[in-house]
């Protein structure tokens, strides 16, 4: 008759008389049996349980209604499981209560960490490969294949520095070679390689030439050993004059001179 819960003692023994100190001893026993048992009082509908040391029996935290059974405050019904607080990943829960909650608490978040369904995508048989996407990379935003020479060169001339028409006119307008900066000694140069231009040799010239120099001068005419048309010895009173105004030394170079102009001069 001994179990977990009484062990009787033996006392008093078949067919014999006991004492009341004893029968006390043996209700002690049976009430510690009935003490290894939870109240009745506050646990309706719950579970008992053998404790940790085996010593006894307490109330879980399970409750059965008779319809679903909850387990510490989570309902386990035949139309699933209702938790009552987040079931960590760790313990093969999702660390969430909903549905987006989960999702993102696993790392699957629709549009953020995996890619919604595509009805585009679903239509493509291709795949798109790390190269496609390595050369999308490369092809700057609004990048075309096809514009125009007209259309590049607009936009070429819509940035700083660029090579415009007015530009290219100008250069058009400028000589081959031509310098702004040439110096006076460079102009001079490229000057006198001119035909009939004023060189350094005729200015030289210029230079030696009396300022209103006349050629039928007096002076000038008798320097060059010449007789002047005005000399017809009308003026001649005395030999010396007339020797003076030819240039005579005696009558026969008088004489002669004198032929020289009539023969001349008429």
């Amino acid at each position: 008759m001994a179990n977990d819960f009484f062990t009787p003692s033996g006392y008093p023994s078949n067919s014999a008389f006991g004492t009341s100190s004893d029968a006390r001893s043996e209700f002690n026993l049976i009430e510690d049996g009935f003490d290894k048992l939870p109240a009745l009082a506050g646990n309706s509908n719950k579970l008992v349980r053998v404790n940790a040391a085996e010593t006894g029996q307490t109330v879980s935290l399970i409750t059965d209604d008779g319809v679903n059974v909850t387990i510490n405050g989570s309902i386990i019904s035949t139309g699933g499981i209702t938790l009552g607080t987040t079931l960590a990943i760790a313990d093969g829960g999702t660390g969430a209560i909903t549905a987006p909650l989960a999702r993102v608490s696993l790392g699957v978040d629709i549009g953020v960490d995996v890619q919604a369904h595509s009805a585009v995508l679903d239509a493509t048989t291709a795949s798109f490969l790390i190269a496609d996407e390595t050369k999308l990379d490369g092809i700057e935003t609004l990048a075309t294949a096809d514009q125009t020479g007209a259309e590049i060169k607009t936009l070429y001339e819509a940035e700083s520095n660029a090579f415009t028409d007015a530009q290219f006119t100008k250069l058009a307008g400028i000589e081959t070679l031509a310098t702004a900066d040439q110096t006076g000694v460079e102009i001079k140069a490229a000057y006198e390689l001119e035909a009939n231009a004023f060189t350094d040799a005729q200015f030289t010239k210029l230079s030696n030439i009396e300022t209103l120099a006349d050629v039928t001068d007096a002076t000038n005419v008798a320097a060059a050993g010449a007789l002047m048309a005005s000399n017809d010895l009308s003026d001649v009173t005395t030999p010396a004059t007339a020797l003076n105004n030819i240039g005579g030394s005696t009558v026969a170079e008088i004489n002669s001179i004198a032929l020289k102009k009539v023969l001349v001069f008429g």
